[in-house]
């Protein structure tokens, strides 16, 4: 588990990585933010927390929780 405070274009960024790598599914989060709705708890497409998200001062303060599915995905890359 680790937590950053991320500004929206990291935050963004993060998120987008997470859609490439099929952790999450881009689509279904990217609604929920132009229905401006921003989830606290976003899951993986398998289910298991994947990100706590709160908003800070300076942006979003994100867990980031390991998931088998995470996992999987990160050791395809390397």
């Amino acid at each position: 588990m680790a937590t950053q405070t991320l500004s929206l274009i990291e935050f963004a960024d993060l998120l987008s990585l997470e859609a490439k790598r099929g952790i999450i599914s881009g689509g279904a989060l990217r609604q929920m933010i132009t229905d401006n709705k921003l989830p606290k708890i976003i899951r993986d497409v398998r289910g298991a927390v994947r990100l706590a998200v709160e908003r800070a001062e300076e942006g979003f303060t994100v867990t980031r929780f390991p998931t088998a599915l995470a996992t999987e995905k990160i050791n395809e890359i390397y």
